[in-house]
């Protein structure tokens, strides 16, 4: 499955629990993957802990997929992957 095909897959995927969300405001987070593949599950999570109030998400995964057919393109795929994103951007 591709990047696009997976992005589309999680959207919607995961919410933040309300009576969980003052635990997480202005919070950095830490969200751990065992195996990033195409980055889509991680950047849903990311996306959704910060819209739930979270000031940064920081991904740390401990595999990462690399097919050797299409290695090169796997690597510049991983610079669109968002390692730290910073809620409020100046």
């Amino acid at each position: 499955m591709g990047w696009s095909k997976r992005r589309r897959n999680v959207q919607g995927a995961f919410k933040v629990n309300p009576a969980r969300r003052q635990n997480l405001t202005d919070r950095r987070v830490l969200l751990i993957d065992d195996v990033l593949t195409t980055g889509a599950t991680a950047q849903a999570c990311a996306k959704t802990l910060l819209k739930g109030g979270a000031t940064a998400v920081d991904v740390l995964t401990l595999a990462r997929v690399v097919r050797a057919a299409d290695s090169s393109r796997a690597f510049q795929a991983a610079g669109k992957i968002p390692i730290y994103i910073p809620r409020n951007s100046k």
